[in-house]
């Protein structure tokens, strides 16, 4: 059996930026395929290929043996090919009924000319089109909201009406870009069986992207995963469930990844691979620790009762009155604080060397006015003592966080 599309090594660049690089994969007559891949793997970029919105930079596709790139897009949808969109893009304005009626246009056969004189040719074919939109609509129980705002409609119908206009072109193949995107589970299973018996009724292909694994492994026979725009396996769902290339790089860790599967499908989307992992807060901490205990131990100092930050104020738990100096001290602490924390989420070089340079420009201000002075043994006694052991300690803590590494904190 001739394959209905086929991609061989298709490839597109933008600039400096590979998209899709070398992806190639058919679909068969009637087949129901799963496109997926994490976020920004380009999946949609594939969708916007093969319907003609980007021409590849190298490769070719075909769409029964006709070559699409250097089509516009209205007339690779009279090839038979039709589309729904990641986001709902209908007529919010115009009835159930006329969103419909804007994609019958592609079939007709009269022109403006006939419209213009109404002639009879023009009214019969009105009058077949009026009830092949009405048919549609009820054979996915619309018919009673064909004059209402689609605005109106919930947005499960809003998805259907979406499908039902695209089918409308009369296409032999059906690309879905992510239909389930804000349904409920009621909604989500209702959607499958829908597809199912849209690939059935209409006999067509399908193309579906989709992020709920369960709605992909539950009606798809073959599936292709995709990350960073190449192909990284293909197979049927059981296949793609135990690939380990696809558990490791799109599905989540193994473990996770095997817990969170079901008879059908597997509950994990592919949003797993850009949140940070489950001991993504411990691996902060422990990958930066010597900064996390210079910054915990610079909050330590400045609560020391005996101590006196860099003798500028603040002494014991006197804090009632903060002046001048002692809101310097109290810059410190918050800085110390936000830097403790951000190690818990995400630690930053820019922070730790703020924080750390900060107790040694409070040093410099302290010293400055007795430069061009000279400082004998018994005045550098004094700022020694004046400063106390929690000030000196606040610099030992602020070298460490000028000089220690920062690692990121890994995820999946």
């Amino acid at each position: 059996m001739s394959a209905k599309l086929q991609l061989d090594n298709v490839t597109i660049q933008f600039g400096g930026l590979r998209a899709v690089g070398d992806l190639s994969f058919s679909i068969n007559p009637g087949e129901l395929i799963g496109l997926i891949g994490p976020n920004g793997a380009g999946k949609t970029t594939v969708f916007n290929l093969i319907t003609g919105v980007y021409n590849p930079t190298a490769g070719r596709i075909l769409f029964n043996d006709i070559a699409i790139p250097g089509h516009k897009p209205h007339q690779i949808t009279r090839l038979g090919i039709a589309r729904t969109f990641q986001n709902i893009r209908l007529f919010p304005s115009m009835s159930v009924f006329d969103n419909v009626r804007t994609a019958m246009v592609m079939h007709q056969q009269h022109g403006i000319t006939h419209a213009l004189m109404r002639g009879k040719g023009h009214h019969d074919e009105e009058v077949l089109i009026e009830q092949d939109i009405l048919d549609l609509l009820d054979i996915f129980k619309l018919r009673d909201a064909a004059h209402v705002e689609c605005k109106s409609l919930s947005y499960g119908d809003q998805r259907r009406l979406e499908i039902i206009r695209a089918l409308a072109t009369k296409p032999k193949l059906l690309l879905l870009d992510e239909p389930a995107a804000g349904m409920n589970p009621t909604e989500k299973d209702q959607l499958m069986h829908l597809i199912r018996f849209i690939r059935d009724k209409f006999d067509i292909a399908v193309l579906l992207v989709e992020h709920d694994m369960k709605v992909v492994m539950g009606i798809c026979e073959r599936i292709v995963v995709i990350e960073y725009g190449v192909k990284i396996a293909e197979g049927t769902p059981e296949e793609i469930r135990n690939n380990p290339k696809v558990i490791e790089a799109y599905l989540g860790e193994e473990s996770n990844f095997v817990h969170n599967s079901t008879a059908v499908g597997v509950t994990r989307t592919s949003s797993a691979k850009k949140l940070p992992s489950i001991d993504s807060t411990s691996s902060g901490v422990s990958r930066n620790l010597p900064s996390f205990l210079a910054a915990l131990g610079m909050i330590v100092a400045f609560f020391m009762p005996w101590v006196t930050i860099l003798g500028l104020g603040v002494s014991g738990y006197n804090l009632g009155n903060v002046g001048r100096q002692g809101q310097s001290a109290w810059l410190l602490l918050i800085l110390a604080g936000a830097c403790a924390v951000t190690h818990v989420t995400k630690p930053t070089r820019v922070l730790n060397f703020m924080t750390g340079a900060a107790p040694f420009a409070l040093l410099l201000f302290q010293i400055a006015p007795k430069i061009g002075n000279e400082i004998t043994a018994e005045a550098w006694k004094e700022i020694v003592n004046a400063s106390g052991i929690g000030a000196w300690l606040t610099l030992i803590c602020g070298a460490v966080l000028i000089f220690a590494p920062v690692k990121s904190v890994r995820s999946h």
